[in-house]
């Protein structure tokens, strides 16, 4: 898990705000949540950094030079 804090500093200065923050201020809700809580389970249609993002908050440990479909591997 070498890197982990620094990929997801990445991906937060990529996606212009932290990881869970939304327009409305700060939740720990994911912005593309669905009823009920927590983000989406992801698929292919997704990019690296959202299938990451979706690891890093079930709190999986992946490597950070894991390809999508490694990553994708470890969704449950």
């Amino acid at each position: 898990m070498k890197g982990l804090s620094s990929d997801v500093a990445k991906l937060n200065e990529l996606i212009g705000s932290p990881i869970g923050e939304t327009d409305q201020g700060d939740t720990d809700e994911a912005v593309d949540a669905p009823e009920g809580g927590g983000p989406s389970v992801p698929t292919s249609s997704n990019t690296k950094a959202e299938i990451a993002a979706f690891l890093d908050h079930e709190g999986i440990a992946y490597d950070s030079s894991a390809t999508k479909t490694e990553l994708l591997a470890l969704v449950p």
